[in-house]
């Protein structure tokens, strides 16, 4: 009798191990799943910023020229306002790079935050097969010590 109730506690220890394992892998796989999600909502909001400025851009360019053409009566080929408009494209432009840029640098880090996520799961994984193992011997060394002490006669 008392071996079988070793034999139990030995599989349960193990099923328990394994079911834990199990469990972390899954939960850092959701993590990646969600990651991987925020990384492309991430580069459509990139995107969006980006196109909404180059709009905007455009949109203050169309008032400006109508403004200094129709009431400043200012040639279109004034060097003054074809620096001015130059500015604002440089300045437009170079507002579009930073959002590309943050965008760049926040998938690096969550790419790494995947790697780990993904390193997560391994170890979990590999815990949970020593955790088994362990179990096992644990099992095999007290039903020896058992056995030795005449328990299972």
């Amino acid at each position: 009798m008392m071996q079988y109730l070793q034999m139990a506690g030995t599989a349960l220890s193990i099923y328990s191990s394994l079911s834990e394992g199990r469990d972390e892998v899954g939960q850092e796989k959701f993590q990646q799943q969600q990651l991987t999600q925020k990384m492309e909502q991430d580069k459509i909001n990139a995107r969006k910023e980006s196109n909404a400025r180059l709009r905007t851009l455009d949109s203050h360019e169309s008032m400006n020229r109508a403004f200094v053409l129709g009431k400043l009566n200012r040639d279109v080929s004034d060097r003054s306002l074809k620096a001015f408009l130059q500015r604002q494209r440089d300045i437009g432009n170079q507002d579009v790079q930073e959002i590309q840029t943050q965008s760049i640098l926040t998938q690096g880090q969550d790419n790494a935050r995947m790697q780990y996520s993904s390193l997560r799961a391994q170890n979990a994984y590999t815990g949970a097969l020593l955790g088994a193992g362990s179990a096992v011997a644990s099992g095999m060394f007290r039903y020896q010590q058992y056995k030795v002490d005449g328990y299972f006669d």
